[in-house]
């Protein structure tokens, strides 16, 4: 990925306001595209790790980034409430769902997953 690539990348994930949460992860450190931004701006050693994993094959996805991910939004406000069989489910009761691997934190992951798949595939595609 070239400098001004990175840069327009960010740029959409601001607009979406995904720029603040974690999108790879490195040696257990979990980078936003922010972060992504400042190393490739500095030309860093650690821009070349995240090179590896910007390109081919896919993002690496992990249950702890999807997590991480997650929790980052619970932080932010962005979880909605879920509704399901009549009940509610808060954007804390989603994170402990998780925590505990329940069905319904699995099927929150899940989702987490695809959409970080269809993030990942904007990116590639503005390339």
């Amino acid at each position: 990925m070239k400098l001004e690539d990175v840069r327009r990348w960010v740029e959409q994930m601001r607009k979406l306001h995904e720029d603040n949460v974690p999108y790879l992860v490195i040696d257990g450190k979990y980078y936003t595209p922010n972060d992504i931004l400042r190393e490739a701006e500095a030309n860093s050693p650690l821009w070349k790790k995240m090179q590896e994993q910007l390109g081919d094959p896919p993002l690496k996805l992990s249950w702890s980034l999807l997590e991480k991910r997650i929790e980052e939004r619970v932080k932010q406000g962005r979880v909605p409430k879920i509704y399901k069989m009549g009940r509610e489910i808060t954007p804390e009761q989603q994170l402990e769902a998780i925590r505990k691997k329940t069905i319904d934190g699995y099927t929150i992951l899940l989702a987490e997953a695809k959409l970080l798949e269809e993030l990942e595939k904007r990116r590639k595609q503005n390339l």
